[in-house]
């Protein structure tokens, strides 16, 4: 997708959500709600600027569909049995990532928040959404066994209200079917067509269903703070929306946890009080200063708090640390098949024309070398100098002297323990680079040839040149994420 393209995409989404016309249905849909330009956030709208790709008969074959899916997964031949909570003062909304985080104190997100305010004898409760394949029903008894103050959301709510979210959806559907015929504009028919067909897909039931649940968990909770993630998906709205119709006065938080890209959109857009948090708590100053230039600061206070996975702040890069690093280039692409492809390919390639430098292949956590060797066996032969990583990213980053990077938060690291950072770029493409405001020590390639004097030049300066050079960009990534201000982080929620 171009520029321009992701622009009028940005511009017709929230056209359509900011609407006087708009309802909580709307809102809730995740595909109007555009979050980056990121590989992984952009498929779903390919179809809207490829006139040859959208056929109009194909897709009234595909939104049979899913409405026929969307119907019959509502026949489920068991009962649901909702929780049952006392009230609370404080209410935080995560994520359960996978088994392993069930019988863990400590929360991927928030750490051990939830244990903290409850040894202060701060009354609060931790719901979680389900990624995993394991049932509600399971998970919750056994947090109850382990008293851990955890529930998990449901992904059924009974046939009577999953019939009654179907038939909401149908029918902000069926008002898209009828805007799309009536459009003359090729990219507004499209459009909207698409739309009706999105907001009928598992995604939206999924928004509805946590709305409709948390609402319920709200009314008997009745916090005064509510405190969710923060990235700009559909479904956090919906938690300050529930939480605002349980309690008018209740204070809810947004927690940006993570990076942000150059072209980040929905979560620094406004949708209106109901929907927008009364803070943003980010993981560093660097983000807070993005969301303080933002529109959504017009609502919201802004405030710095640090993240817990970040264990240290570091003060400077030593001389001695970079005098230890070898001639190692690690190479660390997100969790996306096409951008591992990319990456490995391009490390490989650079390999052969530079023998006598090494390149560590780093995968993400939720791909395995071997899954991905078995799938595409060119990477069982890899030149000598090339290797999977088998040991920790600390690990790496001690040895290794460069990184080759796209979207990961790795080269904010990376950075801060002294390596060069090289920007793979695509031809055409808009870019993903993690650090997009650095000016400085970073390189961006556009090819494998251009590798090898970039090597020598670095090869060729002395450890105290490189010092300088890198101090900006270290300055930079250091404040990108903190370590957490536990005391403002508590208070606040306190």
């Amino acid at each position: 997708m171009k520029d321009k393209e992701f622009k009028s995409l940005i511009e017709i989404c929230d056209r359509v959500l900011l609407d006087k016309e708009a309802s909580i249905v709307t809102v809730s849909i995740p595909w109007l709600h555009i979050l980056n330009e990121h590989p992984n956030s952009l498929p779903k709208y390919s179809e809207l600027f490829n006139k040859s790709s959208f056929n109009e008969l194909k897709w009234k074959l595909k939104y049979s569909l899913v409405r026929i899916l969307g119907f019959l997964r509502l026949i489920k031949f068991k009962r649901y049995n909702p929780l049952k909570f006392k009230s609370k003062s404080t209410v935080i909304v995560s994520h359960l990532l996978n088994e392993r985080q069930i019988s863990s104190k400590d929360d991927f997100y928030f750490g051990n928040l939830h244990q903290d305010l409850t040894e202060e004898g701060v009354s609060s409760l931790m719901i979680l959404l389900n990624h995993t394949i394991k049932g509600a029903t399971e998970i919750n008894a056994e947090f109850n066994t382990n008293q851990s103050g955890k529930s998990v959301l449901s992904n059924y709510l009974g046939f009577k209200t999953e019939w009654k979210i179907w038939k909401t959806l149908e029918n902000e559907s069926a008002k898209f079917v009828s805007l799309a015929k009536q459009k003359q504009n090729d990219f507004e028919r499209r459009f909207y067509f698409q739309c009706a067909y999105y907001t009928m897909s598992p995604p939206s039931f999924t928004a509805l269903r946590f709305y409709t649940e948390l609402k319920e968990i709200f009314k008997m909770t009745t916090p005064a703070k509510v405190i969710s993630t923060f990235e700009g998906h559909s479904w956090e709205r919906m938690v300050y929306l529930a939480a605002r119709e349980a309690n008018p006065n209740v204070i809810c938080f947004g927690y940006h946890h993570t990076l942000m890209f150059q072209r980040q959109h929905s979560a620094k857009r406004i949708l209106g009080k109901k929907y927008d948090p009364n803070y943003i708590l980010t993981a560093g100053d660097i983000t807070a200063s993005y969301f303080q230039s933002s529109a959504i600061a017009k609502n919201c206070e802004v405030l710095s708090v640090g993240i817990h996975r970040r264990k240290s702040y570091s003060n400077s890069i030593s001389v001695d640390t970079l005098s230890k690093k070898k001639n190692y280039c690690l190479v660390t692409p997100d969790g996306i098949i096409s951008e591992i492809l990319f990456m490995f390919d391009f490390a490989v390639k650079s390999a052969l024309l530079n023998p006598d430098i090494n390149f560590i292949l780093r995968l993400h956590p939720l791909i395995s070398s071997e899954e991905l060797v078995e799938k595409y066996p060119r990477y069982g032969q890899l030149p000598e100098n090339v290797s999977f990583s088998t040991y920790s990213l600390e690990n790496d980053f001690e040895r290794s002297r460069w990184i080759f990077y796209r979207a990961s938060s790795t080269a904010i690291y990376a950075v801060i323990e002294g390596l060069r950072p090289f920007y793979l770029a695509k031809k055409d493409e808009m870019s993903i680079d993690t650090l997009f405001e650095l000016d400085s020590w970073k390189k961006i390639l556009c090819s494998e040839d251009e590798v090898k004097q970039f090597f020598e030049s670095d090869l060729k300066k002395s450890i105290p040149e490189i010092v300088s050079e890198l101090k900006e960009a270290f300055d930079f990534c250091n404040n990108y994420f903190l370590p957490l201000k536990r005391q403002l982080f508590f208070n606040l929620l306190k």
